[in-house]
């Protein structure tokens, strides 16, 4: 089941991709705030640890909020130094929506590769792929 709702994500999904003869795990887990619902701790202590497995971390924000707001989530993920951070801000319209330089700015405060995607247009998800 899928909703907009923060908080119902308990379990993560997780598939694999062969991309030029490389495979790629991708796990797709709860939201990482704070809760006071057992249930959602648990989903959240879930994604912590697959946050502490992986190598590459893929930070999907919504490009509606704040850079401070997003840039404050990502440094709360506590990435390691052998761990490689990217902010993935989405948006439903073309990558060359007004927004574009918003991403810039994440970019150059947070200093983490940022990029705008959006799943409708395809052309927007090539950067992952280099």
């Amino acid at each position: 089941m899928v909703s907009d709702i923060a908080g119902t994500t308990r379990d993560f999904i997780e598939d694999t991709l062969v991309i030029d003869g490389i495979m790629f795990r991708f796990i797709d887990t709860a939201g990482i705030r704070e809760t006071s619902d057992i249930l959602e701790g648990l989903g959240i202590e879930r994604s912590k640890q697959k946050l502490r497995e992986a190598e590459i971390v893929l930070f999907i924000s919504d490009i509606h909020k704040s850079l401070e707001e997003t840039i404050a989530e990502f440094n709360n993920l506590a990435l390691t130094k052998d761990q490689t951070g990217v902010i993935c801000s989405t948006k439903r319209i073309p990558s060359r929506c007004t927004s574009r330089p918003k991403t810039q700015v994440i970019a150059e405060k947070s200093g983490v590769k940022t990029l705008l995607i959006t799943a409708k247009y395809k052309e927007t998800l090539q950067p992952l792929l280099t």
